[in-house]
């Protein structure tokens, strides 16, 4: 079935854009599945709460921040990150216009221990978020939020690194972004002390990425965020062939590094990672 094909009614109309229906849900606004009435394509469009934007305490902070994915984003051309087409504001309506990703899947569908995708499909994307992170890195934008959720994946098994509303970027720090955290099971340990970040803290993330998606289980699981933020700072966690005994030893040393709690022990750059991930693949492919 295409994308039209499900087209359901939907009440916001822009100048240059057709929205079909709504395709997803955050804190910020919500996606719709849309089409350009001038460059004729499937495109995804972010439109901010209008609650939030009309709030008096927060409605110029919640704009900036909302932007704030724009303008780092907008910055970036790489085939594994979400592109962004446009932003604007049309009467009280703000929106940004970004690739739309078919499928509608992340990787956070695979990380239930009895839903794991293949380990030779899994370092294939593990490979392209770290290359798509040196990438971003190089252009001096820090991710900030790197989680399953925000790893998008075609029907091809291809990924879309998307959700830059809290990046950093070296052109220009907004203040509204600098207190704002990232998803606390997924946090580096600088991020949970409020240190400065650089694009190491995006390959912990990534790290704790690998550790779930491999597993299907979460090295520092707890109930409270206090109690996450203690383990992500302190605790070790298990041993990832421990808790899944059939990977690679190359692959446990490599999560490892990435999790390294100290950033001089952890990987410089997502390149580093990335040249040890072709490794594994290599490994796992004579074995089969």
């Amino acid at each position: 079935m295409t994308p039209e094909a499900q087209t359901q009614s939907c009440e916001i109309t822009l100048s240059k854009y057709r929205l079909l229906r709504e395709i997803g849900r955050g804190n910020m606004g919500s996606v719709y599945l849309g089409r350009g009435l001038f460059i004729d394509r499937f495109i995804a469009v972010k439109v901010a709460h209008q609650e939030r934007l009309t709030c008096p305490e927060t409605s110029q902070v919640f704009q900036q921040l909302f932007f704030n994915e724009a303008r780092t984003a907008g910055m970036l051309m790489h085939p594994n990150i979400t592109a962004i087409f446009d932003a604007g504001i049309e009467g009280y309506t703000h929106y940004i216009v970004m690739e739309y990703v078919p499928g509608g899947q992340t990787l956070a569908d695979f990380c239930n221990v009895h839903k794991l995708l293949s380990l030779d499909g899994l370092i294939r994307i593990f490979y392209r978020c770290a290359l798509a992170l040196d990438y971003a890195h190089k252009k001096g934008v820090v991710h900030r939020d790197i989680k399953p959720k925000n790893i998008l994946l075609t029907p091809e098994q291809d990924v879309k690194i998307s959700d830059f509303g809290i990046a950093v970027s070296a052109e220009g720090v907004d203040p509204a972004t600098l207190d704002l955290a990232g998803s606390p099971l997924y946090m580096s340990p600088e991020q949970v002390k409020h240190e400065p970040l650089t694009g190491q803290s995006d390959l912990f993330s990534l790290g704790v990425v690998m550790y779930r998606a491999l597993t299907g289980k979460h090295p520092f699981m707890a109930d409270k965020i206090a109690a996450i933020n203690l383990m992500t700072l302190n605790a070790e966690p298990a041993p990832l062939r421990q808790v899944r005994s059939d990977l690679p030893e190359i692959m446990e040393r490599i999560v490892k590094r990435a999790m390294a709690k100290d950033p001089a022990r952890r990987y410089k750059t997502g390149i580093d990672i990335a040249g040890d991930l072709t490794l594994v693949l290599d490994q796992v492919q004579f074995a089969s």
